[in-house]
């Protein structure tokens, strides 16, 4: 799942928890309604940004339905309103154990160290912790699947003589727009981070080598076309290499 997905479904699921948490029939039906329009995903990520805890989508949908259970037994016996997240957490301190020693944090904190934690400050692309995190599960699903999964390495050559001929300013400039370019190249389910310096990886779900190359040449042929800085002082526009790992 690409990273603008997730923050989404994440959205979707703190709207509903900001008008809802205390009204659990409604609470349970807009959830139902984000499973539809998303799939299984809104259940592990319902629990883990209540509870920031991991799990796979069929076992998040059984705690979220051991939960609803909990969640009915809690407002019966305290006769009063609650809200959804004392019941999850209620349910993962006592009932099974899963948390020992739990942190309360606001929400847009959490988020605010979520982005900082995975999303490159200069691009705003998923950084390198984001991209090897999601590496793995891709790779298991691909697996799983059967299905081909292409990696490609961007990276931009001779990028310190472009940063020492028209200084660093100018050179983050650069990355920021040829960042821009690869992002608005690629599809929703692929994945693009920042590797490293002037090195950007693209991950590419459901592609094999031939795809990968049609993607990357689609990239090369944007950049080509687009203009840099001072790219006349150094011909950052056609020094793309690409590696491909299928």
């Amino acid at each position: 799942m690409t990273q603008d997905r997730a923050l989404q479904i994440q959205a979707e699921i703190d709207r509903v928890l900001l008008r809802y948490s205390h009204d659990q029939k409604r609470f349970t039906q807009k959830v139902e309604s984000l499973a539809e329009k998303y799939g299984k995903q809104v259940y592990p990520s319902l629990l883990f940004t209540t509870a920031h805890l991991e799990f796979s989508h069929r076992t998040a949908r059984g705690h979220w339905q051991k939960i609803l259970g909990h969640w009915d037994w809690l407002s019966l016996h305290m006769e009063r309103k609650i809200d959804v997240r004392v019941a999850i957490l209620d349910y993962f301190m006592d009932i099974i154990r899963k948390m020992k020693n739990p942190k309360i944090i606001e929400i847009k904190t959490y988020q605010k160290i979520q982005q900082e934690t995975f999303v490159d400050e200069l691009t705003q692309l998923n950084n390198y912790r984001y991209f090897i995190k999601n590496l793995k599960h891709e790779i298991i699903r691909a697996s799983r699947y059967r299905s081909p999964l292409t990696l490609v390495i961007l990276d931009v050559d001779d990028f310190k003589k472009y940063n020492d001929t028209n200084g660093h300013l100018t050179g983050n400039k650069a990355l920021k727009k040829l960042a821009k370019i690869i992002k608005k190249s690629l599809r929703n389910v692929d994945i693009v981070a920042r590797f490293g310096g002037e090195a950007f990886a693209l991950l590419l779900p459901a592609t094999d080598e031939s795809g990968g190359l049609a993607i990357a040449e689609r990239i090369r042929r944007r950049v080509e076309k687009d203009s840099f800085i001072n790219e006349q002082k150094q011909p950052l526009k056609k020094a793309i290499s690409l590696i491909f790992l299928g």
